[in-house]
């Protein structure tokens, strides 16, 4: 009888834990990107846009060139880049990057 009462709190307490730690990112626009900040997707790199002004120029870049997932990437101030990936292998944490990636 004890252990059962344990094995559920052990139970709630991980079904808590893991709510606190998901977190649940903005659709970008109508395209089904998802947006993972201070990330950057790792994948291979078709192009690249210099001197960005907002987040729309790499979404219509990475459209036109048929990417799955683009990095914008801050290089000065006010001064960003973004890298259109046609292919994605995985996620790191990077300071002063945001990944944004084609939901499936």
């Amino acid at each position: 009888m004890m252990i059962n009462q344990h094995r559920q709190l052990f139970i709630v307490l991980i079904i808590f834990h893991l709510s606190l730690t998901a977190t649940s990112y903005p659709f970008f626009g109508n395209n089904g990107f998802q947006l993972v900040q201070s990330r950057k997707c790792l994948g291979g790199k078709i192009f690249e846009v210099h001197n960005v002004q907002d987040n729309e120029q790499c979404l219509q870049a990475c459209m036109y060139y048929n990417g799955v997932a683009f990095n914008i990437i801050q290089l000065g101030e006010f001064e960003f880049m973004c890298e259109i990936l046609g292919t994605m292998s995985g996620i790191i944490a990077q300071p002063g990057v945001a990944c944004y990636y084609l939901i499936a």
